[in-house]
């Protein structure tokens, strides 16, 4: 048997890169507050130190050592250079000393302006509704109204910070008619435009998030809100989301300005009530959104670092690490307009200023502190970033589909054909969430993506959590959440999501319906195991566990635990509370913290550029890189043991076409009409159903034996291999599926056997599989194609999302703009064994 062959890449434009060299030796870099960056930074006094961390930032070489005095530092540090495997960048604290790098400045000059009110000039603004002020560290809370929250409507657990919202009760009447305008009783007798210019921050209806606008207008009773939260939502068209449970606030005026505590910003002056007697003291504004930016670094490390009103942020970088640090007030907002985007026409995630950004690949955050954040935790983008033993709390208290951790959520579609995912989120406390803790790669992934299928995600380790109190303002949703996306496409490895310890969501909606779940895959989450997890309920909270919407494909579930009503607090757990009986350690642990577990667990090769013995003429190769590569060119890696049985490929890529496989057209409605491999058929987006067959979201359900669903003048040109099914069956007796031509009774081109794939739950069917058939060779040209579903009892055959053909027989042109690198054997015209 031959298992060594030649692996050939035919390819357009691409570059392969290795690992940077090795440079210089180590030294230790000092700085001090006391120092001058005129000194040498040789030494820990203020006659060798350097004075900012910038000054000493820009004098490290790969293996240094930046070694910090305590004290408080106020800039922006960027580094200009990475260190290597092996000898990396390394900052931390002189001698434990607390170090803390702020966003904020000092304010001054405070002089009474009337009654308990002093004022101050601070000559900048973030914005609407971004300032942040604090007082001797406390954080103070930008005059609100009302000041308390209406009976009912608290925040559903105590000790909270001051910054979540004081909710009233306002109702926006006409949703569909007048959406701007929102009344209350809370705003009789005020007069006309008392509240003009101030923000509106408010929970409506179905409330999957909530909403913000400015008071364009204001009289008794009611206000008029416009520059509205994009997706201005919950017209209450579903009776569900009914009665409409409408609370809110008023932020950011200064008739607003009334108790200690609070402050409003106007025409560059800062208006303050202290909490104590006499002018205010020790009083700072945040200035910086960002203070420590490694974007595009490699190899450095920060630890025992104090951050402090201000974030962090890693783009595109790689091997980084955060050990032991203490980030709080990471980012501020009460104004938004979608998905972490606070302003209009600005990418305000990957800026770091809705929470800690990351993307690249293998970054690190290890025993570190992560609170208060009106967004995100961590943003987290690209291949296996760790999170690890973490206290992670108070975040989304400006609520949205921003999570403690955040994968891809509404910015899904810039990482296709990228490998990401292979994340370790392991150990970690995650308490007091406006909305879910963690979400699955996606956001519509699978219904967007080339092929219909989720887009490429590389398995989640998701291990000895502890999550509780979540879902604190929004609705219909879980601490772990998917939504159309996947947990695993990739080398047959599902995300897991075991050992953790779940508790106390506050889904009002949810507690509405008896429905939904502490963890709720939304519909079409793949590819997810979960086993072995212990979930309760206190009194008062959502009293279900696990809940899987209509159509959650290729997802496990084995020995999880649930207890409603429980009373025992997690001190107080005993064995027989566990599943199994067996009890398991979960949650941070700053002082005995556990190991970081290997994941993904397999088995790798690296190749690098100089191991491309052949190649075509004009391509070109260094220690480092292969390029000029252009179409029909291509590059052998030589001969590769496959005895491993290797199930992917990845490929370091960059180039410098923009267009490259931008085109989206083929991806439109009904895409049955597309010349593509694989060929895809939409359930709903059909030319016709038997009688009695239903559509729902994205699924036909009631059908039932001899019921069809067609589509008409479909182009099979020469022909597909074989066909996919992804369907829901509840029924054991024998199901299949007959692809004919023409007629519901012509004649059949292929056959689909369909088993049970869940237990019966609810109404709908919660959890789908995939069904493999194959097609038969004369199936060729432009047919109408019907899918007949048969089954050996009268019971209904099953549910179905959507179907493929794939594997084409012939040869397809490229689409627009589009560009394949295919990986074959043995020779350019070898066979392809996969395509990048």
């Amino acid at each position: 048997m031959n298992t060594a062959k030649c692996i050939v890449v035919v390819c357009l434009a691409i570059l392969l890169q290795g690992l940077p060299s090795e440079v210089a030796t180590a030294a230790d870099v000092y700085v001090s507050p006391h120092g001058r960056d005129s000194n040498t930074g040789g030494g820990p006094d203020e006659n060798h130190a350097l004075r900012t961390i910038q000054a000493g930032v820009n004098r490290l070489q790969p293996g240094d050592t930046l070694w910090i005095r305590g004290g408080v530092y106020r800039e922006t540090v960027t580094f200009p250079r990475s260190g290597t495997l092996g000898k990396p960048i390394t900052l931390r604290p002189y001698r434990n000393e607390k170090v803390v790098i702020s966003g904020c400045d000092p304010i001054i000059g405070w002089v009474r302006q009337e009654g308990p009110v002093w004022k101050a000039p601070m000559p900048w603004t973030l914005g609407k509704g971004r300032n942040q002020v604090f007082a001797g560290g406390e954080v103070m809370i930008e005059a609100r109204f009302p000041n308390e929250p209406d009976p009912g409507l608290e925040m559903y657990v105590s000790g909270l910070s001051p910054l979540w919202p004081t909710f009233g009760a306002f109702s926006i009447a006409s949703p569909g008619e007048n959406p701007g305008r929102i009344t209350s009783k809370l705003l009789q007798g005020q007069p006309d435009d008392y509240w003009k210019g101030a923000i509106y921050y408010g929970v409506h209806y179905q409330g999957w998030c909530a909403q913000t606008g400015i008071i364009e207008s204001s009289k008794s009773g009611e206000i008029l809100v416009g520059d509205r939260t994009r997706t201005w939502w919950f017209p209450g068209r579903n009776l569900r989301y009914k009665p409409e449970e409408g609370r809110g606030m008023i932020v950011g005026h200064r008739h607003a300005l009334d108790r200690p505590g609070e402050w409003h910003w106007e025409d560059n002056t800062l208006y303050l009530i202290p909490k104590g007697e006499g002018p205010p003291v020790d009083v700072e504004a945040k200035r910086r959104q960002v203070v420590l930016d490694l974007s595009g670094r490699q190899y450095i490390r920060v630890v025992g670092l104090h951050i402090h009103a201000a974030s962090v942020r890693l783009e595109n970088s790689a091997h980084c690490v955060f050990d032991g640090c203490d980030l709080s007030y990471i980012s501020h907002f009460t104004r938004q307009y979608s998905i972490g985007q606070v302003e209009p026409d600005r990418d305000t995630v990957r800026s770091g200023e809705t929470g800690i950004y990351v993307s690249g690949h293998d970054n690190a955050f290890l025993n570190c502190r992560v609170r208060y954040s009106a967004g995100a935790g961590f943003h987290i983008r690209g291949y296996h970033h760790t999170i690890h033993n973490c206290l992670i709390d108070e975040v989304s208290y400006t609520a949205h589909y921003l999570n403690a951790i955040t994968d891809a959520v509404a910015d899904f579609a810039r990482y296709e054909n990228q490998l990401v995912g292979g994340h370790v989120i392991t150990f970690n406390t995650m308490r007091n969430a406006g909305r879910h803790f963690f979400n699955f790669y996606g956001n519509g992934t699978s219904q967007q993506s080339r092929d219909r299928a989720p887009m490429d995600y590389m398995a989640t380790l998701f291990a000895h959590n502890h999550l509780y109190n979540g879902m604190l303002q929004t609705k219909d949703a879980g601490f772990l959440t998917g939504y159309y996306g996947s947990g695993g496409t990739l080398n047959g490895l599902n995300s897991q999501v075991v050992y953790n310890v779940l508790h106390d969501s506050y889904d009002i909606f949810a507690m509405r319906i008896h429905k939904l779940g502490i963890v709720y895959l939304d519909a079409g989450t793949c590819d997810v195991d979960l086993r072995n997890n212990l979930l309760w309920a206190t009194p008062g909270s959502l009293q279900q566990g696990l809940w899987f919407n209509t159509a959650c494909v290729d997802i496990h579930e084995r020995n999880n635990l649930f207890h409603p009503n429980f009373e025992r607090t997690s001190q107080q757990l005993r064995p027989e509370d566990f599943p199994g009986g067996r009890p398991f350690r979960f949650g941070h642990d700053f002082e005995h913290p556990p190991r970081v577990p290997k994941w993904p667990p397999l088995e790798g090769i690296t190749i690098e550029a100089e191991a491309c013995p052949k190649r075509s003429p004009g391509v070109t190769v260094t220690a480092s890189t292969v390029d000029g590569c252009r179409d029909g060119q291509w590059l052998c890696f030589g001969e590769q043991d496959f005895d491993s049985g290797w199930q992917s490929a990845v490929l370091c890529f960059a180039g410098n076409g923009t267009e490259i496989n931008t085109d989206r057209s083929a991806r439109q409605p009904p895409r049955h009409t597309k010349r593509t491999d694989p060929l895809v058929f939409e359930a709903i987006r059909n030319d016709g159903l038997a009688p009695g067959v239903r559509r729902q979201w994205d699924f036909i359900h009631n059908v039932k034996d001899g019921a069809w669903v067609r589509y008409r003048d479909v182009p099979l040109g020469d022909g597909y291999q074989r066909v996919r099914v992804v369907y829901g069956c509840v029924e054991s007796g024998e199901r299949w599926m007959e692809v004919r031509l023409d007629a519901p009774d012509g004649p059949v081109v292929g056959r689909v056997d369909l088993v049970r794939t869940d237990r019966k739950r609810d109404d709908r069917i919660q959890i789908y599989s995939e069904a493999l058939g194959r097609l038969a060779p004369d199936a060729q040209g432009r047919h109408d194609v019907y899918f007949v579903f048969r089954s050996a009892d009268e019971q209904p055959v099953g549910e179905f999302t959507y179907f493929r053909f794939e594997r084409y027989r012939g040869e397809l042109p490229l689409q627009k703009n589009e560009v394949k690198l295919e990986l074959r054997l043995d020779a350019p015209d070898g066979e392809a064994i996969g395509t990048f």
